[in-house]
């Protein structure tokens, strides 16, 4: 059985965590690269490294951490000498998301290195395959008065307009981290972006990046007066059929654990596959 054959792995696997945890990273990197591309004064980069990413610099960008390492191969000390030079490098504390599917030993080598845990994170994922049914409405269907369409990254006008609704949907009065990291994963070659309308007014919106088959979405807010009324599962559900027509045989979510993404993953049909735990070296 190949580990691609997601139509026969079991949703919580070491193989889905190295799928899920590969396309997670290669989306950040690939927003981290874009972002540098059109700034040469940051210093945010996107490396790969023993099989995982790391994305680091930009300040106190939320991107800023290392993933998907240690679910194919140990991480060694010359890799994680690495890993914490890229960091402190550009003034950030060295972060790590550890898999529950990493090599068992290196929790305790972290620890060792003085890591601590810091927050913990929840991975969703569902099947994407033609008898798993997403919703018979199409993208642009589903709850009364409410639209679904694919932007053009191009029209710059709807660009901003969305960047802005989409970071005060998880701020009213979002700080200039906020909107700046929005920007960045609108804007990634990767990433196919969505809007959410309600009776014509922008709602809100939310990204997807398919990578070997692993639609993962991300960057999903509505703004609170249009909450409640199924806007959030739209945007979804026209997520989803985009990545299944586009070849990817699942999908996956990253969560706070009992957080809103959580309950809106479930409802559409995600189930935690995953739980990492966030390792925070905290004397640099």
């Amino acid at each position: 059985m190949g580990t691609d054959d997601t139509s026969q792995v079991p949703l919580g696997s070491a193989s889905l965590a190295r799928r899920l945890g590969a396309a997670n990273g290669a989306g950040m990197a690939d927003c981290a690269r874009c972002w540098a591309a059109d700034h040469p004064e940051s210093d945010l980069i996107g490396v790969e490294l023993a099989g995982g990413w790391i994305i680091a610099g930009d300040g106190v960008s939320p991107l800023a951490r290392a993933v998907g390492l240690g679910l194919g191969a140990p991480l060694d000390d010359q890799s994680l000498d690495t890993l914490e030079s890229i960091f402190i490098e550009r003034g950030q504390k060295p972060r790590i998301d550890v898999s529950a599917y990493a090599d068992p030993a290196l929790m305790k080598t972290l620890a060792e290195r003085g890591y601590k845990p810091s927050e913990f994170k929840g991975v969703n994922a569902r099947r994407l395959g033609p008898n798993d049914p997403i919703d018979h409405a199409s993208p642009g269907e589903g709850a009364e008065g409410v639209e679904i369409t694919r932007v053009d990254r191009h029209d710059q006008d709807t660009v901003d307009r969305l960047v802005d609704v989409m970071s005060r949907a998880f701020n009213p009065d979002p700080p200039d981290w906020l909107v700046r990291v929005t920007r960045q994963g609108v804007k990634q070659p990767s990433a196919e972006v969505f809007a959410a309308r309600v009776d014509g007014d922008l709602a809100g919106g939310g990204c997807l990046c398919v990578v070997d088959k692993v639609g993962m979405l991300y960057s999903g807010g509505v703004l609170e007066r249009h909450r409640r009324r199924g806007v959030q599962s739209a945007l979804i559900r026209g997520r989803l059929m985009w990545a299944r027509d586009r070849g990817a045989d699942v999908a996956g979510i990253t969560s706070i654990p009992g957080g809103p993404t959580e309950r809106n993953a479930r409802r559409a049909g995600f189930s935690l596959v995953d739980t990492q735990i966030v390792m925070t070296r905290e004397d640099t």
